[in-house]
């Protein structure tokens, strides 16, 4: 649901599912359907703030696939800092 010139993070939230469910649910990540999936949600954001609650672990972090770090973590949109080269 991510759109290169929004200006907006897309956001896909899954709630507590098993590992089976992730492993059946992997083809909907690349195909666009994800989101009807009953327990994952999708959002858009200009800024995404991302905590843990207080005497908690921290929770890992993934930004497209990549794990990007542990919570506290606030993410926000850098405007026009893609360049796209077409033909």
């Amino acid at each position: 649901h991510a759109q290169p010139d929004d200006g907006l993070l897309a956001c896909t939230v899954v709630g507590d599912i098993s590992r089976a469910e992730v492993l059946r649910n992997i083809p909907r990540l690349y195909s666009g359907s994800i989101g009807k999936v009953q327990k994952v949600t999708l959002h858009a954001a200009r800024e995404i703030r991302i905590s843990h609650t207080s005497g908690e672990e921290p929770v890992w972090v993934e930004c497209d696939g990549e794990l990007i770090g542990h919570t506290p973590v606030t993410l926000t949109v850098r405007q026009q800092s893609l360049r796209f080269v077409r033909p």
